[in-house]
């Protein structure tokens, strides 16, 4: 469980392009996000500074797009991040240096460690209680470089599922270069 400690306010980095405020419903089925408490993830996705896409899903959508995942999938992926992150360390690291802010846990990519504004493609993601981030797991910046290494590492039927979701969010299938976190 958090402290409130890790909780702050949605960072600008983080709210709707399209709107300039933070995500106010859930993109796949409409659940009212700020006022209601509700756990839910936004995801951004960047080439240099023009935004590529952008979404916010509530835990409920997102559990059901996990459920769709293979399951040779969903453990390949977290092979690769125990393998190429400390987490632990991580959030030591970050809790002391950055306790109040989220530019410091999205200002390099997760797993190879380069800084954002040397990346061409990038994607950030952040988990949300209501109004507030949650500084824990997420948020997180990965680099194009990592993104096409564990897209790589996908079935067939995950890649199919993610396709299904960008369908139902952006009416288009996503480049392979992009992942749905």
């Amino acid at each position: 469980m958090f402290s409130f400690d890790h909780f702050i306010p949605i960072p600008e980095k983080f709210w709707s392009f399209e709107t300039g405020k933070p995500f106010e419903t859930c993109s796949l089925c409409g659940t009212e996000l700020l006022q209601s408490g509700a756990n839910y993830l936004v995801e951004k996705a960047f080439k240099k500074t023009e935004v590529i896409f952008e979404y916010a899903i509530c835990r409920d959508c997102r559990m059901k797009v996990m459920n769709e995942l293979s399951r040779k999938s969903l453990k390949l992926i977290d092979h690769y991040f125990s393998e190429h992150v400390d987490e632990e360390a991580r959030l030591e690291k970050l809790w002391k240096e950055s306790p109040r802010s989220a530019d410091g846990w999205i200002s390099h990519c997760l797993v190879k460690g380069t800084p954002v504004e040397e990346l061409e493609e990038y994607q950030v993601g952040g988990l949300f209680t209501g109004d507030n981030m949650v500084l824990a797991d997420f948020p997180f910046a990965l680099g194009g470089v990592a993104i096409d290494e564990i897209i790589h590492l996908l079935s067939d039927e995950t890649l199919g599922a993610l396709n299904d979701f960008s369908d139902k969010v952006f009416g288009i299938d996503l480049p392979n270069k992009f992942l749905i976190l």
